[in-house]
């Protein structure tokens, strides 16, 4: 039986000062095996026998807090 290793990234830098919300708009999403184009691990992964399990990569410039609607439907995804 392999190892499985879930995969997933959400990454933007939040500045609660401004009143201007980061929206599901504003991120790159990629999901399941589309995020290997933006990560890079799957020789690592493989040369360990370890199966990756892709889930969501999610990334934004940095903005204001992001949508707490947003938010909630990307980890969903993740999780």
């Amino acid at each position: 039986m392999s190892r499985r290793v879930v995969l997933g990234s959400m990454q933007c830098e939040g500045n609660t000062l401004t009143p201007v919300l980061t929206r599901l708009e504003d991120f790159d999403i990629r999901r399941g095996e589309e995020m290997y184009e933006r990560i890079h691990v799957l020789d690592m992964l493989e040369a360990e026998g370890l199966e990756p399990v892709p889930t969501i990569f999610a990334e934004a410039l940095p903005g204001g807090p992001v949508r707490k609607s947003d938010f909630t439907g990307m980890v969903e995804d993740l999780v």
